[in-house]
């Protein structure tokens, strides 16, 4: 009977170092897979240092991940997170889209450059790779995504500005990623990626840290990245943020207008540039000048004002 017993304990300790072995793998191709997957849906290289999968399934744990900066801007990483919980089931993630009731961000860091009056998170939604539709990728509904303790650094790039502004914002939830207006097709994860960053940078956007100058452009671009993204997201963010109020008079209800009727397609610094003028008046007196056929362009030195 012992030599039963022993191959009994022989056997039962195999199974778990292959078990183990198993589940040891399963995390590596799990952190490979999202940091590829994200890499190729954002064109923006991402590290994931770490992924565990819960063995009974249930839930899935990433930690510090960092997404790069579009090219052009100095500092090496736009987007950083201490770590993230996901609740998910082994089932659901072989569903196409794959299906994620809850994912909770921890510690998010986001970094907002502005180069020649450009923000970094506009520079990455205009490089985002457009995919054909027989092209495949990974696509998800979430149910809730709950941004906790982030914080973001503005970066202006305006003389006279400090070089670095780090803005604290409240914690943040979004709802019904991929699923909204009855579509369940899901989202690919770039979008989730930039609704996310995009929410920080509206959220930023709000702060007293912030000159009312610099408010107006990170609204701005905010806006515009938000009008290449979804309507349901649009919607959503509007509810969250006093995004529109942080433009001049009648330029933010007019931008958010504009881009509910062209998603994508409206160059809001234009908008927000035509308002500033019509606010200041310097428009219409363009306008004047035009109707008497005089030029609109500032006089030559040495005449009289």
């Amino acid at each position: 009977m012992k030599w039963v017993v022993r191959i009994i304990v022989v056997v039962v300790l195999l199974v778990i170092v292959a078990a183990v072995v198993v589940y040891l793998n399963l995390n590596r191709i799990v952190r490979k897979t999202v940091a590829e997957q994200t890499t190729a849906s954002t064109n923006l290289t991402t590290t994931l240092g770490g992924a565990n999968l819960s063995l009974f399934g249930g839930s899935l744990s990433l930690k510090d991940l960092e997404i790069a900066n579009p090219q052009g801007y100095s500092d090496p990483k736009m987007f950083t997170l201490d770590g993230a919980s996901v609740d998910v089931s082994y089932g659901q993630l072989r569903q196409d889209p794959v299906h994620v009731q809850n994912i909770d961000i921890k510690g998010p860091k986001l970094v907002l450059e502005q180069k020649d009056q450009k923000f970094n998170i506009q520079a990455a939604m205009d490089q985002m790779p457009k995919r054909e539709p027989s092209q495949k990728e990974v696509k998800v509904i979430i149910d809730k995504l709950t941004i906790s303790n982030p914080v973001v650094v503005v970066r202006p790039g305006i003389p006279g500005v400090a070089n670095e502004i780090t803005v604290p914002i409240p914690d943040i939830a979004l709802q019904n990623i991929g699923s909204g207006e009855g579509n369940q097709n899901g989202a690919a994860l770039k979008d989730v990626v930039m609704q996310v960053v995009n929410t920080m940078a509206a959220k930023a956007s709000e702060s007293d840290k912030l000159t009312g100058a610099l408010k107006q452009q990170l609204a701005s671009a905010a806006q515009n990245v938000a009008g290449k993204i979804s309507k349901t997201y649009q919607d959503q963010l509007q509810k969250i943020t006093d995004l529109t109020k942080q433009l001049p008079g009648g330029v933010g209800q007019s931008a958010q207008d504009l881009i509910n009727q062209n998603a994508g397609k409206v160059d809001v610094n234009k908008t927000v540039e035509k308002g500033i003028g019509d606010l200041l008046g310097s428009n219409k007196d363009k306008d004047k000048d035009k109707k008497k056929g005089k030029s609109a362009t500032k006089p030559a030195v040495g005449m009289p004002f």
